[in-house]
């Protein structure tokens, strides 16, 4: 196990979850580009504005705030 681990870098288990994520993430693209749908373009892209235009600038003002109290 101590072979393993300093070779590889991680615990065993870390290598199987990272391998069912990417079988998962694998599995969820076949299926997304075997439906063609318009739908799924125009998801990807209103939610990459939404989080650029809506959700940074909230993530930014939390940041300020909280660097802002935690120096008091």
């Amino acid at each position: 196990m101590r072979r393993f681990t300093d070779r590889y870098g991680a615990h065993p288990a870390h290598l199987v979850l990272v391998l069912a994520s990417f079988s998962l993430a694998g599995y969820a693209s076949v299926q997304l580009l075997a439906h063609r749908t318009l739908h799924v373009g125009a998801w990807f892209v209103g939610s990459a504005v939404g989080h650029d235009a809506v959700l940074l600038p909230l993530y930014a003002l939390a940041d300020a705030a909280a660097v802002s109290l935690w120096r008091r």
